[in-house]
């Protein structure tokens, strides 16, 4: 895939990872609360058996999907963060040209109306702010 549609992928995925980030928060809450329910284990009711399932694996289990859990967030937030990186890099202009189209998903008439240019030179200069938003994007060194 070439950088510039990496780029484009990235815009595009931004407002879905903000969804995400809350579900996920949301998660990581419920996870908490039901670590805070755990009773204590009781080895002595220990089941006898190789194939029996261990009184703490359910403790266990709940640690390793609240780690799974944070784990994906600060991911998804360290990508959000790229992202919000490179565009606060642009004139506002070329920012909202990306945000417009690409995050809010504006592709009408108010999409003209807002940036005040036509719809001939809104195409013009995102072919040109999306190349440089991706070579800011991912540290791409150009030679003029």
């Amino acid at each position: 895939m070439d950088y510039i549609r990496e780029a484009t992928e990235y815009l595009k995925s931004y407002s879905y990872l903000k969804g995400e980030e809350k579900e996920l928060e949301e998660k990581i809450q419920e996870i908490e609360e039901e670590l805070l329910n755990v009773k204590e284990i009781h080895y002595s009711d220990m089941p006898t058996g190789s194939n029996r399932n261990r009184p703490d694996d359910e403790l266990v289990n709940t640690i390793f999907r609240l780690d799974k859990c944070k784990n994906k967030l600060d991911s998804m937030r360290e990508d959000m963060k790229k992202i919000v990186l490179s565009l606060n890099k642009l004139p506002p202009y070329e920012r909202d040209v990306l945000t417009y189209y690409y995050i809010d998903g504006i592709r009408d008439f108010s999409l003209y109306e807002k940036l005040r240019c036509s719809e001939r030179k809104f195409y013009s200069d995102k072919a040109k702010i999306i190349r440089k938003f991706a070579i800011q994007l991912f540290g791409i060194e150009v030679i003029y």
